[in-house]
Formats: C-alpha cells, structure tokens, sequence
C-alpha cells in the first residue's frame, strides 16, 4: 500500500470504533479502545493550553465523561459537523472551565509581596482563553497522534 495511503487511511475518524461507542451495551474493549486512541489528543491539547499535568488528566476525564454522556446525540452526517470537532469542542469546554476556575482561585500567597524578582505571579501565568487557538493546536494534535 502506498505510504501517503497509509497515512490518510490512519488520519481518518474510526467510524467502526465510534458506532460501538455509541451502543448502549458497548463492550469495555471497544471503550478502552476508543479511550486510548483519544485520551492522547485531549491530554496533548490541554497541555499545550498551558494546564498542568495534573489539571490535563482532569479534563481528559472529564471529556471522557462528558462523551460517554452524549456521544449518543452525535450525529454522523458531515453536514452537522464532523466527530473530529465535536470531540474537540467537549474538550475545549473542559479546558476552558479549567481555566477559568484557575483565573478565579486566589492568588497565591508566595506570588503576593514576594522579594524573589525570579517568581511569576500567578495571574500571570494564567492563559487567557480569548488567545488560545485550540483548533489550530488540536489539528496538529491530531495529525500526530492519528
């Protein structure tokens, strides 16, 4: 098989995957494989937002929550969207909720009145969601995880 064939073939969506995933009886093998085809991209997405490691993992299961809660509705017509940009956007909600909760927890303690002119404030550090270009870096997300 031609090596550019190849690629397309391993760029494309698993529809097979994704109408197991979509059944109400789906079997665990199906879920954990489905799990650990995109829990990469979500991981690798919230990570280049600027989250934490930790704070990754927790939008990569609240994403997987939030898909096995609706994944149902998801209609696979190209018309309504494909399931690439569905799937981003549920995880661009879970990054963005975290975000905004890290915008809105105190500053910390150490970053208030510190002499350390090394340190960073924390509000500092926090990524404004308005300058995030969550398609762009999940697309290349994608092209390399996929």
């Amino acid at each position: 098989m031609d090596s550019n064939k190849a690629d397309e073939q391993d760029l494309q969506t698993r529809w097979t995957l994704i109408r197991k995933v979509r059944e109400i009886d789906c079997d665990e093998k199906s879920w954990n494989e489905f799990y650990g085809i995109y829990q990469k991209l979500i991981y690798g997405l919230a990570c280049r937002s600027g989250l934490s490691h930790h704070v990754a993992q927790d939008v990569v299961q609240e994403t997987m929550r939030h898909v096995c809660e609706n994944i149902r509705n998801f209609v696979p017509e190209p018309e309504r969207g494909s399931f690439k940009s569905w799937l981003m956007q549920m995880a661009r909600w879970r990054i963005l909720d975290q975000i905004r909760k890290k915008s809105s927890a105190p500053t910390s303690i150490h970053s208030q009145g510190s002499d350390d002119p090394e340190r960073t404030a924390t509000v500092e550090r926090i990524v404004d969601p308005a300058s995030l270009e969550l398609e762009a870096l999940w697309n290349e997300q994608w092209q390399k995880e996929l």
